[in-house]
């Protein structure tokens, strides 16, 4: 698999200047996280509303095209812990673009998130002082093994599940939080996958 675009829902020749561009989603790929890189594909572009574009961040081809050549350090626990901040560049610079981890789980529309893009800003990204840093709602970040969900309060049911600490692909994490809906996911994708054989 390369970094090449996936597009779904949408056409890549957008040159008509008319048709909407697909939402970039470029997400941390690490050889030792393959399927999850998969499962965090499989459930964007599943519930996916809105034209997509997902493009794996593969630090093994950033250094076959000297985009990256920086050595790996003891702190890095993943190939994508600094090639993330290439988001700009792979995206060209133009318009909108989003990096996730590769261990995420979507439960929710994808749309809903960039609808919070605020189109004022050139970026939204940049360094604030901890009394300015704002965040999106934890909804689409729910972090495994920190928040936690209200069973009355569908406000607290997670849109998008980070599998921070490790996953159900992991075998030391196979019985984490949430590492159910993860694995049903997986089989979803699997049995997909076998249909169109």
């Amino acid at each position: 698999m390369s970094m090449e675009p996936v597009i779904v829902n949408g056409d890549s020749n957008l040159s008509n200047g008319h048709a909407k561009k697909p939402c970039r989603i470029f997400v941390g790929y690490d050889p030792r996280e393959d399927v999850a890189y998969e499962v965090c594909r499989y459930s964007i572009l599943k519930r996916s509303s809105i034209p997509v574009e997902i493009i794996p961040i593969k630090q093994s081809e950033l250094r076959k095209k000297n985009y990256y050549w920086r050595d790996r350090g003891k702190l890095e626990s993943t190939e994508f812990s600094f090639t993330r901040f290439l988001t700009p560049f792979l995206g060209g610079y133009e318009g909108w673009a989003m990096f996730v981890d590769c261990d995420f789980l979507y439960l929710g529309d994808i749309k809903e998130l960039f609808d919070l893009v605020d189109q004022k800003f050139a970026v939204m990204f940049q360094w604030l002082e901890d009394h300015e840093i704002g965040s999106v709602p934890f909804v689409w970040n729910f972090l495994v093994g920190h928040n936690r969900v209200l069973k009355d309060d569908p406000s607290t049911y997670p849109k998008a599940i980070h599998y921070t600490l490790g996953g159900p692909w992991f075998e030391a994490w196979k019985d984490c939080e949430f590492g159910d809906l993860w694995l049903n996911e997986l089989e979803c994708k699997v049995d997909k996958d076998n249909k169109m054989e």
